[in-house]
């Protein structure tokens, strides 16, 4: 059977993108000698599979699927090749134009067109830093709360003051200044403090506490026995 027409590929061999997509432009010469309603079809070598290729169209009109070509001239056809997930390799198609007069009978086969599908790239996930801003808000929050813990400490604690020698109103008056309640008064004999002196107060001098807590204090008292004199050896006047 003579051919109709003859079939050449652009290039040899397309290399796919990462994504499986390439394509092929082939020119197809009308050398029937007389003029042709053609369509074109692709049959895959093995292993290559029939769903990689798209349809054969124009480059400037995919739609059209049938094509006029005069006698002694050239249309140029784009093969779209969709490989996607394809293993990596090198394939071969071959381009069927037919007259659709006659599509069973009137029909050139071209030679083996070929593509490669390239390793895909393998993709490593890039390790993230640590993200060190986060240590830096923790620190920052801790700073801000230390000082603003702090800061209301001032305002709502107060220091015992040192009550102990002191008289009772003296210590009173102390207790009042540093913002603090007087709390009980303890009265205790003692024979070396002379009275209304402060011998001990609670809490202790020195400590923090939160203001309007109550202090209590001990002072010292006189001892009210009175000593008998001893009036042994006296006669009654």
């Amino acid at each position: 059977m003579a051919s109709i027409v003859e079939i050449r590929a652009a290039t040899t061999s397309v290399v796919c993108d990462d994504s499986g997509v390439a394509q092929h432009v082939i020119n197809v010469h009308n050398v029937s000698g007389r003029r042709l309603r053609i369509g074109a079809r692709v049959h895959m070598d093995a292993p290559a599979e029939a769903g990689w290729i798209g349809k054969i169209h124009l480059p400037a009109n995919e739609r059209q699927q049938e094509w006029d070509l005069e006698p002694d001239k050239t249309i140029q056809l784009t093969v779209p090749i969709q490989a996607g997930d394809a293993p990596a390799g090198k394939y071969t198609f071959r381009v069927e134009v037919y007259s659709t007069d006659a599509p069973s009978e009137d029909y050139t086969t071209g030679d083996g067109i070929a593509f490669e599908v390239k390793e895909k790239p393998v993709v490593t996930e890039e390790k993230k830093p640590f993200p060190w801003w986060i240590i830096a808000v923790i620190l920052a929050v801790l700073v801000v709360g230390g000082v603003t813990w702090w800061a209301v400490s001032q305002f709502t604690k107060a220091t015992v003051p040192d009550l102990v020698g002191l008289s009772q109103p003296e210590a009173a008056d102390e207790i009042d200044a540093a913002g603090l309640t007087r709390g009980d008064v303890t009265r205790e004999i003692s024979e070396d403090v002379a009275p209304d002196i402060v011998l001990r107060q609670d809490p202790p001098a020195g400590e923090r506490v939160a203001k309007k807590s109550s202090v209590s204090i001990v002072v010292a008292e006189a001892d009210m026995i009175a000593t008998v004199p001893d009036l042994g050896g006296l006669t009654k006047a």
